[in-house]
């Protein structure tokens, strides 16, 4: 436990300092595809773009989403079965040339402290619950079959309004 505390509040260091060094993930320069509109769903309004880049700038400064396994791994293993990351490359190199935070993050995190696939992964995952939780995307059937309150997770429970 106490390595996994050390890693994570050495990643949270180094969110800390990139975003001292003017990396902001909120500010215009550093926004470029980094939350793209989720597929599969309408155009959104102004005020629910600016909603889901929030969640998802947020969901970018929290070491968690680098660093800790998803806490139900069931689910994160029937999500992780269907993913191909060489798939979402372009994805990552728009990420990486879009979002100068996520690249000085990406630089000083990997793989000194998680490895490249680690890293990627586990984003794409949080951005997949982020956008559950919120609806653009269908639950896993499995996931939906848990009766209310059993299993929940903070990233795949509805956030609320």
């Amino acid at each position: 436990a106490d390595i996994m505390q050390h890693v994570q509040e050495a990643v949270a260091n180094e969110v800390a300092r990139v975003e001292a060094a003017g990396h902001s993930p909120a500010s215009p320069s550093a926004r470029g595809p980094a939350s793209p509109a989720p597929s599969g769903t309408d155009a959104l309004t102004p005020e629910e773009a600016a909603r889901y880049d929030g969640l998802v700038h947020a969901m970018q400064r929290d070491s968690a989403t680098y660093c800790d396994e998803p806490d139900d791994a069931a689910a994160y293993g029937r999500w992780r079965a269907d993913f191909d990351l060489g798939a979402r490359r372009r994805e990552v190199e728009g990420i990486m040339r879009g979002n100068s935070f996520m690249a000085e993050l990406h630089h000083r995190i990997v793989p000194l402290i998680v490895d490249y696939d680690a890293f990627w992964t586990r984003y794409f995952y949080r951005l997949h619950c982020l956008e559950v939780a919120e609806g653009f995307v269908p639950s896993v059937p499995e996931e939906e079959a848990q009766g209310p309150g059993e299993g929940e997770d903070p990233l795949t429970s509805p956030l609320p309004m």
